[in-house]
C-alpha cells in the first residue's frame, strides 16, 4: 500500500484489502511530526475525518489540519488535576574568570509561557530555522564538567531540603537523568559523576540507543535503589515514563521548545508514595500519591 525511503515523501497506492472508505474516523496518537509531512499521504489516503493528540503540537502539525486546534488542556490545569506535578527550573551559572558554578532560580513563566499554545510552536519552527546552520548543539566542556557536577551536587539539599537526614547530608540522591550531547560525552559526564559523589559503577551509569543493555539498565534505573543516575543522550523509548524521575540536569544546548517539554514530561508524572520509596529511600509522606514539586537545571554560560 505505502513504500517510502528513509528521506523521501511517502507514496501511497490503492490497496483493495484496506480501501479509503475502510474507517469511519482516524484518530492519530501523539505521531511522530514526519506522519504531518512527509508521510501524509498516509493520512490523506483515507476518506475518514481525521483527529491529532499531541502534546507537543508543532506548526507542522497544526498546518495539516489547517490550523485547527479543537481543544487543550493545560499543564497548569493537569497539576490541579492531580493528572501532574509542578517543577522548578534552576540554571547553573559557571563563573568564566574561575572554576566555579551555583545553581540560581529561574521564573520559568514568562511571556511566552501565557502566549497561545498555537503562538508558542509557530515560534518554534521560526526558531528552529534560524539555528539550523549553527552546526551541532553546544555542551558543556570536558574540561568543566567536574565545576558543574560539584554545583550540582551542592545544590541537592537546598533543592531537595525534605530529604535531608540528621547530622547533614541527603539520605538519598534523588533519582536524576543527565541530559549529554553524544556518546563519548555522556561516557566523560559518567565519570565525573562518579568522581565528585565519590561513588560507584552502580550509581551513575549511561543509557544510550545503542548500547547492548539499554532495556535491562532502564528496568534498572527504574527499580534498584542504587542506581541514581542516568546520563542520556536523548529521549530513548522507555525513559519518558519513568516515574522515579525527580530531578532533570541539561548539559547540552535545546534549541527545540517541544523537545524541551518532551523533556520536562519525565519529571512531571505523579508516583505512588509506596513506589517512591521502594527506590528512593527517605522521609516521604505517606499519602496515596506523591506530588513533590520536581527539579529541572540547565547549565548556561558565556563561553563554552
Amino acid at each position: 500500500m505505502a513504500g517510502a525511503s528513509r528521506c523521501h515523501t511517502l507514496e501511497v497506492t490503492y490497496c483493495e484489502a484496506l480501501p479509503p472508505d475502510a474507517f469511519d474516523l482516524v484518530i492519530v496518537d501523539d505521531c511522530h511530526r514526519a506522519l504531518y509531512g512527509q508521510r501524509r499521504a498516509l493520512l490523506e489516503y483515507f476518506d475518514a475525518p481525521v483527529v491529532g493528540f499531541s502534546a507537543t503540537p508543532t506548526a507542522t502539525a497544526l498546518g495539516f489540519f489547517k490550523g485547527n486546534l479543537v481543544d487543550s488542556y493545560t499543564y497548569e490545569q493537569a497539576v490541579a488535576d492531580g493528572a501532574a506535578v509542578d517543577y522548578s527550573v534552576y540554571q547553573i551559572q559557571v563563573a568564566d574568570e574561575q572554576q566555579s558554578a551555583f545553581a540560581t532560580p529561574v521564573d520559568a513563566v514568562g511571556v511566552k509561557a501565557h502566549s497561545l499554545r498555537r503562538a508558542r510552536y509557530e515560534d518554534l519552527d521560526q526558531e528552529l530555522a534560524s539555528t539550523a546552520g549553527q552546526g551541532p548543539a553546544r555542551a558543556v566542556p570536558s574540561e568543566r564538567l567536574a565545576t558543574v557536577v560539584t554545583a550540582f551536587r551542592d545544590a541537592l539539599p537546598t533543592l531537595f531540603p525534605e530529604r535531608m537526614q540528621h547530622g547533614g547530608g541527603l539520605v538519598a540522591v534523588p533519582k536524576t537523568v543527565v541530559l549529554a550531547q553524544d556518546g563519548p560525552h555522556a561516557e566523560e559526564v559518567v565519570e565525573r559523576i562518579r568522581d565528585v559523589f565519590g561513588a560507584g559503577d552502580a550509581f551513575c551509569r549511561r543509557i544510550t540507543p545503542r548500547d547492548a543493555h539499554a532495556a535491562h539498565l532502564l528496568r534498572e534505573f527504574r527499580t534498584t535503589p542504587q542506581f541514581r543516575i542516568a546520563v542520556v543522550t536523548d529521549l530513548i523509548s522507555g525513559i519518558s515514563d519513568m516515574r522515579v524521575i525527580e530531578c532533570l540536569l541539561i548539559l547540552r544546548e535545546v534549541r527545540s521548545a517541544a523537545y524541551y517539554e518532551q523533556l520536562l514530561a519525565m519529571g512531571t508524572q505523579t508516583i505512588a508514595s509506596a513506589e517512591l520509596r521502594a527506590v528512593t529511600p527517605g522521609r516521604l509522606p505517606r499519602r496515596s500519591s506523591w506530588s513533590s514539586t520536581r527539579r529541572t537545571l540547565r547549565v548556561t554560560s558565556s563561553r563554552w
